[in-house]
């Protein structure tokens, strides 16, 4: 029913409200990819790099921020 009516996935949808919120949190603290990554429960930083990837379309390196 939620892929029928957002065009994607519950965990899609999820991945990419957190990984707004860990852009504006980088960007306005000025912290790490890891340091946002663990914020939001996410224990690889790699893979929340191929997720900015794949959503944003740039490659989010940890000095970012």
């Amino acid at each position: 029913v939620f892929k029928k009516a957002e065009g994607i996935t519950v965990m899609k949808y999820i991945n990419k409200l957190k990984l707004e919120s860990m852009r504006s949190l980088m960007e306005k603290e000025h912290i790490y990819l890891y340091e946002a990554a663990a914020i939001y429960g996410y224990a690889d930083p790699n893979y929340v790099s191929k997720l900015f990837k794949q959503l944003f379309g740039y490659n989010v390196t940890d000095n970012h921020g």
